[in-house]
């Protein structure tokens, strides 16, 4: 029998025993990845868990993790590294709306059945999750306190801060680190609050040890100056504006603008700002002709379509967006393609803009407050009115419901 050269010994061997062979080498290497991982592994300083509607993971993990290692004053588990881990669950946000027929091609999930398993993975993270810093939408901060798993701040910091919007949470935007890369690329809303550790899967050396770390760096952030944070620009009160002082400002801006006012028209100019607007606005309201305008801190604001009409109509004082800042809505009547209409619009004093609404009636428009994110909006016919329409507001966005035509 010819003898086998080792070419034709390996194909032999490898004939007989291949199935075996790679068996034995998967296992191998799974064995192998699991060593290095497990000995390579970081271990965190703290953990963080972040429920919202932000995804951020992707592009700012890293810089979350860098930043909070440059604000941190120790290496709080002496391992000889700074290191966060940050989970993120990225929830739909429930003011947009979800279904059970729409989804996500790729996966074969509708968007329900994708809240639903983020909403079972936070409620594991609650049970028996390792995070303890919690970075939270409302409506999942919410969830976590009716738990009683958080923490007050008065026990986590020894004091409760001035920014507290709760016993147990700030904004994070109201901290300086909110400053750093990948902290900023969460939404300004986001609550920051700390819970007890779990102490269902660890010993008591181990949970008492998280604690200590994860409660050291939470008081880090609330401790950290931001060096080079911009100074805060503190405007001076609003001034109530005469009407002469209406008149040289309103010459000065119809020159700026170009527009066709006669020394006449600005002369028969009308202070229209009504009782106790400026108190709770800080702005006055000026007629000239057709045209209504709001003067702020020195600025005039022209509202409404001021081409024909007779201007605004009615006004009343609202905060749609909760901001703490009044904004106002308004009617007022222009001339349209079929003659003079009547619409609405609503301005926004923070950032001074003017939202025009889908409603249009040949009828003089009346308003009715009901709360600052609803109005009745009243048709007027002679002596009597009809109720016309409904304006709510929704995460500001504004919905208009038809009562009457």
């Amino acid at each position: 029998m010819e003898k086998m050269t080792f070419r034709q010994k390996l194909e032999n061997f490898w004939y007989h025993n291949k199935f075996a062979t790679i068996v034995v080498t998967v296992f191998a290497i799974f064995i192998t990845v699991s060593l290095i991982q497990l000995f390579t592994k970081k271990s965190p300083d703290a953990n963080f868990l972040y429920m919202g509607p932000a995804s951020v993971a992707f592009a700012g993990e890293n810089l979350i993790q860098e930043s909070m290692a440059t604000i941190m004053k120790e290496d709080y588990n002496g391992d000889g590294e700074k290191y966060v881990d940050y989970i993120e669950l990225t929830a739909l946000d429930a003011d947009e709306g979800f279904n059970d027929t729409e989804g996500d091609f790729a996966t074969g999930y509708t968007t329900m059945q994708v809240q639903k398993t983020v909403g079972d993975s936070f409620s594991a993270q609650i049970i028996a999750g390792d995070s303890m810093i919690y970075l939270l939408d409302e409506q999942y901060f919410n969830v976590a306190k009716q738990t009683g798993v958080l923490m007050p701040l008065s026990e986590a910091l020894g004091y409760t801060p001035d920014i507290a919007i709760n016993e147990y949470a700030v904004y994070l935007s109201d901290l300086d680190i909110y400053y750093l890369p990948g902290i900023k690329l969460l939404p300004k809303s986001t609550m920051l609050c700390i819970r007890y550790p779990v102490t269902l899967t660890n010993g008591k050396t181990e949970v008492e040890e998280r604690e200590r770390c994860n409660l050291s760096v939470f008081r880090d952030m609330f401790s950290y100056v931001y060096p080079d944070k911009p100074e805060e620009i503190v405007l001076p009160d609003p001034v109530n504006m005469s009407l002469e002082e209406f008149k040289s400002l309103f010459t000065d801006y119809v020159a700026k603008k170009g527009l066709s006012f006669t020394e006449a028209s600005i002369e028969t100019s009308a202070d229209v700002t009504p009782e106790g607007f400026f108190a709770e606005v800080g702005a006055n309201l000026f007629r000239v002709g057709s045209s209504t305008y709001l003067a702020y801190r020195n600025e005039l604001y022209a509202l409404g379509k001021h081409i024909g009409g007779t201007g605004m109509l009615d006004i009343e004082v609202c905060n749609f967006d909760g901001d703490g800042v009044n904004d106002i809505i308004f009617t007022y009547s222009y001339k349209g393609g079929d003659g003079v209409v009547s619409s609405a619009s609503v301005f926004n004093m923070s950032s001074k803009k003017e939202t025009f609404l889908s409603i249009e009636s040949p009828l003089p428009l009346t308003l009715e407050k009901k709360s600052d994110g609803e109005f009745e909006i009243y048709g007027v016919e002679g002596e009597l009115t009809r109720h016309l329409y409904t304006v709510t507001v929704n995460d500001g966005k504004f919905e208009i419901t038809i009562k009457e035509v």
